[in-house]
């Protein structure tokens, strides 16, 4: 079984206001974690706290048992340039930093060891996280996703050439409607069910939902059920203003700040994802949302004949200088967002705001 590696993590830097502290753990399924810890350690060397790491929120993604602590459910702080050992009884895995700084540790799990600095010569950025990749090497992630993968659900009508269609009737080369790229292909489609009992053990999994008109008058048409980390997008003039962009991308979760978006509680959910040669723009129940973007994370969350499957079709993501290129910005900050819907309310804005020159879904 492969050794057990911090997979993604987020420290608060001074002057990042809310504290949104999370530290990711990526095990082999099925892997006993009830001897396994992160201990935080202070830049002198002594140890600031310790979680175990069976406390975490569990997520099974792929071949992968994910756990993420958290500050609101666990408690989980660190300081920009304090380190984290993930240790067992025995084993020291990882004794990583995010900062240029050395940290020798004096006592706990990692005594007499040196840190490493996963992200050398910089240090994470507020509101960002460090992420692992696929070769193993860390970057600097601006829109932290810890636990879960983007995706639709069954059920889901997606535009096509020949009209809207169930995304669980799909397949590899059927043209979908793209806002930006006119039809294109879709290159891999994949699907995922999860049971009551995998909801009910982590709620963090369930279904986001937004109501028929909810983001704008008949955006979506229909209701419209995605996955949390799932990205909407939205588009106003006050988005122009705070992000320099008109049209951003918000992951659902972050929508259930808005009237009429809310998360579920279904007995069972499968979720699909869809990959084009590019992170493209799609319409979902007449409603823009994004396709499959192939970053770290999503490579990940997906099952170890998934990631063949993508490899084989773009051999460009086992490159280790590869970054996919998003479709839009993407906006994930809570106090940012906070401030964007609520001047979306003071102003009695939509959160989608329709472009002039643009038509309107056949739903």
């Amino acid at each position: 079984m492969a050794d057990p590696f911090i997979s993604e993590f987020q420290i608060r830097n001074p002057g990042s206001g809310v504290n949104t502290d999370f530290v990711e753990i990526a095990v082999d399924q099925g892997t006993d974690v009830s001897d396994l810890q992160i201990t935080v350690y202070q830049t002198d060397g002594s140890v600031r706290a310790t979680y175990d790491v069976s406390d975490g929120t569990l997520t099974t993604v792929g071949d992968k048992d994910v756990y993420v602590l958290t500050v609101d459910d666990n408690g989980f702080r660190a300081a920009s340039g304090q380190g984290l050992a993930l240790s067992d009884n025995t084993t020291v895995y990882q004794f990583v930093t995010d900062a240029p700084n050395v940290i020798t540790a004096t006592a706990g799990p990692a005594n007499g060891l040196s840190s490493t600095d996963v992200t050398p010569g910089t240090r994470q950025p507020s509101g960002q996280s460090t992420e692992r990749q696929v070769d193993g090497t860390y970057v600097t992630e601006s829109d932290p996703t810890p636990g879960w993968i983007p995706c639709f659900t069954k059920d889901t009508l997606i535009e096509t050439s020949a009209g809207p269609k169930r995304i669980e009737t799909l397949k590899r080369g059927d043209l979908i409607k793209t806002m930006d790229h006119g039809l294109q292909a879709i290159r891999w489609i994949g699907s995922r069910t999860l049971s009551k009992s995998a909801l009910v053990t982590n709620e963090k999994l369930c279904p986001i939902v937004v109501k028929a008109s909810a983001l704008g008058r008949g955006y979506p048409a229909t209701d419209l059920t995605v996955s949390p980390q799932h990205r909407i997008l939205l588009r106003s003039k006050i988005a122009l203003r705070m992000f320099g962009v008109s049209e951003i991308l918000v992951p659902a979760v972050k929508l259930t700040a808005l009237e009429g978006v809310d998360a579920t509680d279904p007995d069972e959910v499968t979720y699909f994802h869809l990959l084009f040669d590019h992170h493209e723009i799609v319409f979902a129940n007449g409603h823009p949302a994004e396709s499959l973007f192939i970053g770290p994370l999503a490579m990940d969350g997906l099952s170890e004949p998934s990631r063949a499957e993508i490899e084989c079709i773009f051999p460009e993501v086992l490159n280790p200088s590869f970054r996919p290129v998003p479709v839009r910005t993407f906006v994930n900050t809570r106090t940012e967002l906070q401030s964007f819907f609520d001047r979306l309310r003071r102003n009695r804005k939509p959160a989608y705001a329709v472009a002039s020159a643009q038509p309107r879904s056949r739903l």
